[in-house]
């Protein structure tokens, strides 16, 4: 049982309507407003840490030699950037989508999307999301939505991302809400949960997009799986109003499924992996997150899909939060996009590829299971981090293929 549902369970009583007005509760989590921009971006062009991060960003190369000519440069431009936007939309469209399609460009291989079609424009929705990347999941999500005319979605984000105030002012610019991990003492937390789903529950009641992790924190090992905690957690500030299966249609959920052909954090999770089996927890180092952004951000991600399920809407999977994350679950299982890389993993890691039957059957080749590139990838991995190395790749593969169908289909050819 997780922290948060241990808290939930132990302080029901504490999930009474918040009184206070929606201002005066939300301002610590909410997004920006459009007429709070311009001091944002003030603020920002004035902020030396901000400018100097675009700067190392944008001319790695020309900073190391000519650090103060460089951001002297960067910060005109970003001057001149910002004297144009005045609200969230133009942010979004001048600053943001432009970055991300560069992004693109130089990180991606292909860009994908499938079941765009479930949603229907004007609906509010909350797409609740696998999570492997810290900030490219609700990007690409967010890009999908975009291309085909949709609003983008309001993000939520952990505050364990914005110890720096610049970070914090740009994603909460882009339309992203604080979730607040990092409070201590058990009201203060009960608190922070009750005002979250109080906000969630506004949002998609005023008609907007939301996107949400369905876990907290990254899915390291490859294995995704939604945690009923998080469901009980929309449910907290409802209770007292409206029974949980009304609360949950009203949400119109929608499973989001994120997959990358290369995770660029892929060593840094398989060292966290090893490190955590040997001692029984990790713990961060400061600044490890803001690494794990921008490796990220810049590193190879190969292909990119994303998969916008159908909206949870029949009773039988509105009936608990165990429920509809066994639903979820479903729904990573069956869309999630295998590459080349998974199933090479999986071959280097249990020693087989699929036989005759399943090749057929799940229109793979033999090729497959040598992708030449994942190869590379691991002939530069530490021979102590190998196992979690291939673990995190080939985890996908058995999630959506049961070892038992797996060794029953080895034994079927054998026989044959």
């Amino acid at each position: 049982m997780s922290k948060i549902e241990t808290l939930m369970q132990k302080h029901h009583s504490l999930s009474q309507p918040c009184t206070q007005t929606y201002s005066q509760e939300y301002d610590a989590i909410r997004s920006y407003r459009d007429d709070e921009v311009t001091n944002v971006l003030n603020r920002l062009q004035q902020d030396t840490q901000f400018v100097q991060a675009m700067a190392q960003y944008f001319y790695p190369l020309r900073y190391r030699w000519f650090p103060k000519k460089v951001k002297a440069a960067v910060s005109r431009t970003i001057i001149k950037r910002f004297t144009a936007v005045h609200d969230i939309d133009t942010f979004q469209n001048k600053l943001v989508r432009p970055a991300l399609k560069q992004l693109l460009n130089k990180t991606v291989t292909r860009f994908s999307f499938s079941g765009i079609d479930h949603l229907q424009k004007g609906r509010p929705y909350l797409l609740l999301s696998n999570h492997r990347d810290i900030v490219l999941d609700p990007a690409f999500v967010n890009y999908a939505l975009y291309i085909n005319g949709f609003p983008t979605p309001r993000i939520a984000i952990g505050d364990n991302l914005l110890h720096i105030p610049f970070v914090a002012d740009l994603m909460r610019l882009n339309k992203s809400f604080i979730v607040k991990r990092s409070v201590r003492g058990f009201k203060e937390k009960i608190y922070e949960l009750k005002r979250l789903s109080a906000y969630i529950n506004t949002l998609i009641q005023h008609g907007d997009l939301v996107w949400l992790a369905n876990r907290e924190g990254r899915a390291k090992d490859g294995l995704d799986s939604c945690d009923p905690a998080i469901i009980k957690m929309l449910y907290l500030s409802q209770k007292t109003t409206m029974d949980f299966a009304t609360v949950m249609k009203n949400m119109h959920i929608i499973p989001v499924v994120i997959s990358y052909e290369y995770d660029p954090c892929d060593l840094l999770k398989a060292r966290e992996l090893l490190l955590t089996s040997k001692y029984g927890k990790y713990v961060k180092e400061q600044g490890e997150d803001m690494v794990s952004i921008v490796q990220g951000i810049t590193g190879n991600k190969g292909k990119v899909h994303v998969h916008f399920g159908k909206v949870l809407e029949q009773e039988q999977y509105l009936t608990s939060p165990e429920q509809i994350a066994w639903k979820i679950d479903e729904e990573n299982s069956a869309h999630y996009r295998l590459y080349a890389s998974n199933f090479t993993a999986y071959r280097e890691l249990f020693g087989q590829t699929f036989t005759g039957l399943l090749l057929e059957r799940y229109q793979l080749k033999a090729a497959d299971f040598s992708d030449k590139n994942f190869l590379l990838r691991l002939a530069r991995v530490p021979e102590e981090l190998r196992h979690q190395f291939l673990a995190i790749y080939a985890n996908p593969v058995t999630q959506k293929y049961p070892v038992s169908e797996l060794e029953q289909d080895a034994t079927i050819s054998a026989i044959s």
